[in-house]
């Protein structure tokens, strides 16, 4: 979800926590199965020259980098779940054995992660062109920043706290428009994006 919630976001910080721990750029590898399939990687590196192959729409880019996004974070998150094994760690935060990582709260947290880059980054709405391997994105700020629903059901219903939240999303993506662009690669080595954010869009 996009903007700040009053709900627990212990999971979603852990998430971060770990993917900067881990040194992890987006990046998820797989084998290719005999068929030639296999999630690939998805990258999220510095905007460079890259080099495409095959063909890519909005759709299949979508499903591409919210499976192998997904599958970085659960990765992630089991390989620190053995944290939960030391009783150190639970004196030191003060926390029950066993409950200083809760996998519920970081699955649910990858749940929205994938989700908002789904509908919200790499929509359809948001798609400003499609060539060849790659697909280019502008993030719109109606498409871009949750509904006033999904802001109220994540603030407990706080109409004026969820308005202004939803307020300065919306003016943030219009002042200041934000570009993305997904290029298939490696097409040898399965499913495999490279995301760039090439920048701020400029205004005339």
């Amino acid at each position: 979800m996009l903007g700040y919630e009053k709900r627990d976001v212990t999971g979603l910080a852990l998430v971060a926590a770990v993917l900067m721990a881990w040194g992890v750029t987006g990046c998820s590898d797989s084998k290719k199965t005999d068929e030639g399939t296999g999630t690939g990687k998805t990258e999220l590196p510095p905007a460079t020259e890259v080099t495409g192959c095959g063909s890519l729409d909005a759709a299949t880019a979508r499903t591409i980098a919210s499976a192998n996004v997904d599958a970085v974070l659960r990765a992630a998150s089991e390989r620190v779940d053995f944290l939960n094994a030391s009783p150190l760690l639970a004196r030191v935060f003060q926390v029950e054995q066993g409950r200083l990582i809760e996998q519920d709260k970081v699955s649910d947290s990858i749940d929205d992660l994938t989700s908002t880059l789904s509908d919200h980054i790499l929509a359809e709405g948001n798609v400003a062109a499609v060539d060849g391997s790659t697909v280019e994105y502008v993030m719109r700020p109606e498409v871009t920043c949750d509904s006033l629903d999904e802001y109220l059901a994540n603030n407990d219903n706080d109409l004026e706290f969820a308005q202004s939240q939803r307020d300065d999303c919306l003016a943030n993506y219009t002042d200041h428009p934000l570009r993305a662009r997904a290029t298939r690669v490696g097409c040898d080595a399965g499913d495999s994006l490279k995301l760039e954010h090439p920048g701020r869009l400029r205004r005339r």
